[in-house]
């Protein structure tokens, strides 16, 4: 099992792409680990959400939706000022395989703090039939939802 590693720093309200598409799609990519943690932990407030996207999001939010066919992870990280106040962090994301780029965003809705985030994908060799179903899949969950 090969795994490829990401990590950076995405400031509050913005996005990043992380390129991982291949000219003939033949390679996939699954979610093994998904971390964030906030460039100051030992100072500030934040309560900040981080998602990872099969697409490019024309907008960057805090709602999490897990009816999104797009959205793969989700993370949400909060403490306050001090050691003695409260810590929370939820990371949930999609057993889900996608062959194209992936974006991450990042919202803190309190102290605009930028947010560390590491991510581990395994790579998954994909026959052609696999590779055409997961490409038209990911192009569908870039139309308009109806509903």
């Amino acid at each position: 099992m090969t795994i490829k590693s990401y990590r950076g720093l995405i400031p509050t309200d913005s996005q990043e792409h992380i390129r991982l598409k291949t000219l003939d799609g033949s390679k996939g990519y699954r979610i093994r680990k998904f971390q964030v943690l906030d460039r100051y932990p030992v100072t500030g407030a934040p309560e900040a959400v981080v998602k990872i996207y099969s697409i490019k999001q024309a907008a960057v939010g805090h709602e999490i939706n897990f009816s999104d066919p797009s959205l793969l992870a989700a993370a949400f990280l909060s403490h306050g000022s001090t050691n003695a106040t409260y810590e929370k962090e939820e990371i949930i994301f999609i057993d889900k395989v996608f062959n194209q780029d992936i974006y991450i965003t990042s919202v803190d809705t309190t102290d605009s703090v930028s947010m560390n985030y590491y991510l581990e994908l395994e790579v998954v060799d994909l026959r052609d039939n696999e590779n055409e179903y997961i490409t038209l899949r990911d192009i569908k969950a870039t139309l308009p939802q109806h509903g």
